[in-house]
């Protein structure tokens, strides 16, 4: 028989005696209004949901060229008020004087192209044909192409960080093409997600790495995916041109005594957060282009006394660069193998197709990052240390990886220095482009030399950096992935990307690569990419 319930009163009075439950409901109330107020706090720092830019792709008008221009430089002055014109809402900025032009491109938190309510416009679409549109006009003349995806705590918006020195790596680009004869049109394609999502730096930075890893893998596996693959398909269909200096655009022919380029270059840089959704959106078909190189290998054979062909691995672009990547080795070993597979030995002129830099100075990967990985892979088997390193750890901190250093040297050219509107100077710019010449040149010569040096063996550069391979892990020679460990006088943390040394680091490398393509020889080797790839993509290099 249960016992009868107490009378209310009762029940009432033993609910206020002190020292029962009326303190743990006061500390429980406590901490929920607690909790109500730092939620309410949160949501009132949180950022706006994306898109940062309207899509307006159209040409800017001379009243926006005009808001533009004191910004063309890059230097480290922010637009006063956003909202004071709709110029820095729109999709493309222009900087004509300067030589460049800056196009948006933005994915929302579940990877999909970004669009307001009651937007009907196809963003992607519309960057791609923003493209063509810049290329056409162009009459001829050479495009290069930067793609920058950004990482943690950054955005689309005009006076973000990274936009505002995206904008400076164009225009020290742009001040360099036009030392050449011949020179290039710069175009940069800024790939724009929520990568910060409290405008409260503290908070932000304590509570919302792992929840922006999250979001960048969607956006990783989402739609930017068809943009890199169409990106990379338009610069091979245009490939099949050659851009003059008159001007016209010819189709290829097989005379080889006419020097010839290819309309289209393409590097593509990812920091952070964003070198994630590059590697991860890229990894598939990396995997698949360095497979071709084995196979083609094996398929090659040569008759007894005859040495057999080397391969060549073809590339994703022309470039690809990722900074301080934050995602774990094990997402890199699928490659790693790859490019290693039956004892390859790789042609003398085989480029690099993948460099990815870390600092032992980045904290966020080098610390934060473990200790998550650790927390979250605890259930999670791992047979080997070597397998358990590479599940908590990124590749570039990781010596398993590790295939080259970037250190610190006495200058091989000139001493660093930068102008009054600290951008590069111009003797720097001059002094990278004689190094790329007489570096394309070794190149060349080195070709068809039984000794040739495999280009990344021990590279020197401008600026007083020296990158040297590690032989016991740079297997086999002329490896095309590059996994490169730097120090704290290189890039000096985490965000350090854009400091003057490592982008004539960049500046170098990248033009000596599209050199050695541009030239006959160098294009006859990249068209062995894609063997598996419909004729007209096979075909374009």
């Amino acid at each position: 028989m249960l016992p009868e319930s107490p009378p209310i009163s009762t029940m009432k009075d033993a609910a206020v005696l002190p020292g029962t439950d009326t303190a743990r409901m006061k500390k429980s109330l406590v901490r929920t209004l607690a909790g109500v107020a730092l939620l309410g706090t949160l949501l009132s720092g949180c950022t706006p949901l994306i898109p940062r830019r309207q899509a307006d792709y159209s040409e800017p008008s001379a009243e926006c060229r005009a808001v533009y221009a004191p910004y063309a430089n890059g230097d480290s002055r922010r637009p006063p008020d956003l909202g004071a014109s709709a110029c820095w809402q729109r999709s493309v900025e222009s900087y004509p004087d300067a030589g460049y032009e800056l196009v948006f491109t933005e994915f929302d938190d579940q990877g999909w192209t970004a669009r307001s309510n009651s937007e009907t416009v196809d963003r992607l679409e519309s960057t791609l044909e923003r493209l063509r549109q810049i290329q056409k006009r162009a009459g001829g003349q050479a495009l290069s192409l930067v793609v920058y995806v950004h990482g943690w705590r950054h955005d689309a918006s005009a006076h973000d960080a990274d936009v505002i020195e995206f904008r400076k790596l164009l225009h020290s680009l742009a001040r360099q093409e036009r030392m050449a004869s011949e020179g290039k049109q710069i175009v940069g394609l800024y790939v724009g997600w929520r990568g910060q999502s409290i405008d409260m730096p503290l908070i932000d930075t304590a509570l919302t790495f792992w929840d922006r890893k999250a979001t960048a893998e969607r956006v990783a596996t989402g739609s930017v995916r068809e943009l890199f693959s169409r990106l990379d398909q338009w610069r091979d269909t245009l490939s099949n041109q050659d851009c003059t200096p008159s001007g016209t655009t010819q189709f290829a022919t097989k005379d080889k005594t006419r020097s010839t380029g290819n309309c289209v270059h393409m590097l593509t840089l990812g920091h952070s957060m964003g070198g994630l959704i590059v590697l991860q959106s890229m990894s598939a078909n990396m995997v698949r282009l360095a497979s071709a190189a084995v196979e083609n290998q094996a398929s090659h054979q040569s008759p007894p006394g005859v040495a057999n062909l080397s391969p060549y691995m073809p590339r994703q672009g022309d470039l690809v660069i990722v900074v301080n990547a934050a995602l774990e080795g094990a997402r890199h070993e699928a490659l790693h193998q790859a490019t290693r597979r039956h004892n390859l030995q790789y042609r003398p002129d085989q480029l690099p197709v993948l460099i990815s830099v870390t600092s032992d100075a980045d904290l966020a990967t080098r610390v934060a990052f473990p200790a998550a990985r650790i927390l979250s892979t605890v259930l999670q088997p791992t047979p080997t240390r070597s397998q358990w390193r590479a599940t908590v750890l990124t590749a570039g901190h990781d010596d398993r990886y590790l295939t080259h250093d970037l250190v610190k040297s006495s200058p091989s050219c000139t001493e660093m220095s930068e102008d009054e509107d600290k951008t590069p100077s111009t003797e720097l710019l001059q002094a990278e482009k004689s190094q790329i010449t007489r570096r394309v040149q070794e190149i060349r010569d080195g070709r068809s030399a039984a000794d040739a040096r495999h280009y990344g063996q021990e590279e020197h550069f401008c600026t007083g950096l020296t990158l040297k391979a590690r032989p016991e892990n740079w297997s086999p020679a002329g490896n095309p992935v590059w996994i490169v460990h730097t120090t704290k006088d290189v890039i000096e943390n985490h965000g350090d990307i854009y400091n003057p040394h490592f982008l004539s680091f960049v500046r170098t490398v990248y033009g000596q690569i599209i050199s050695v393509l541009n030239s006959s020889g160098g294009r006859d080797a990249d068209n062995q990419r894609r063997s598996s790839t419909p004729p007209h993509a096979s075909d374009a290099r």
